[in-house]
Parts: C-alpha cells; sequence; structure tokens
C-alpha cells in the first residue's frame, strides 16, 4: 500500500489517500454505488472458491466471465451505507459525488478513501452455505 495525494476526474478536488496495485494478487475489490467505501476479498476464502472455483477475480474480469462476476456480486453483504457492490461500480467522489476512479474491472490498481471492509477480518458474503 502507497498513500499518496489523488485528485478526483470529476471535480479536481485532491486527498490523500492508499493507491494499492492489486494486478496479478490473490484478492478481489469492488466499490460500492453509493459511497466510497471498498470491499476486499481473498480468492483463497472458501465461500469465493465454492461460487466460482478457484480462480482469481481479475481473471474472471479479464475473461469477462459475467455470470460469474454477477455470482460474487449477489452474494456480497451491502455495504454498510445501504449500496451494492460490483465490479463495475467506479469509485464516488467524497466531495462532488462524481466518478473518481474507474471501475476494478477495467483497473488493476485501486484507492481507498479511507473506507475499507477486509474480507480477511470481517465476512463479506451473506452467507457461508452456497
Amino acid at each position: 500500500m502507497t498513500k499518496r495525494e489523488v485528485q478526483c476526474k470529476s471535480c479536481g478536488a485532491r486527498m490523500e489517500a492508499e493507491y494499492i496495485h492489486a494486478g496479478f494478487s490473490d484478492e478481489g475489490f469492488l466499490y460500492c454505488d453509493n459511497d466510497q467505501t471498498v470491499l476486499k476479498f481473498s480468492s483463497f476464502d472458501p465461500v469465493y472458491q465454492r461460487l466460482v472455483g478457484a480462480v482469481h477475480p481479475w481473471v474472471l474480469a479479464e475473461e469477462k466471465k459475467v455470470d460469474e462476476l454477477k455470482r460474487v456480486e449477489d452474494n456480497l453483504i451491502p455495504c454498510p451505507c445501504g449500496g451494492h457492490f460490483s465490479f463495475e461500480n467506479p469509485l464516488i467522489c467524497p466531495v462532488c459525488k462524481g466518478v473518481f476512479s474507474e471501475p476494478i474491472a477495467k483497473n488493476i490498481y485501486y484507492i481507498v478513501l479511507g473506507k475499507m471492509i477486509d474480507g480477511e477480518k470481517t465476512n463479506v458474503w451473506k452467507s457461508t452455505g452456497v
């Protein structure tokens, strides 16, 4: 993780954020459609593997495996704000609510503006008996 100053593409607001390289890792990341929350999980998580097998999330996105991506999204908990996590959601700017960063599915980096749900510390799945 690298802390750095980032700038909103919509309004130009600058703020400090964690800028994290996700390419070729064992982690999956999704943004909320309502606020800046990022949800992170491991591709070795047993629930994730029951949903789509032993495949890394970036492979699903790269190969456009829409059914598998949707299966993962449909089984994730909602965001605490009430929003929905999706591989296609862009990061929303906390200042203007515009697009801050491209969706995870189109980017090998993700940005944390302070709100992250870590699947290794919190259960991110609606149920464990998929």
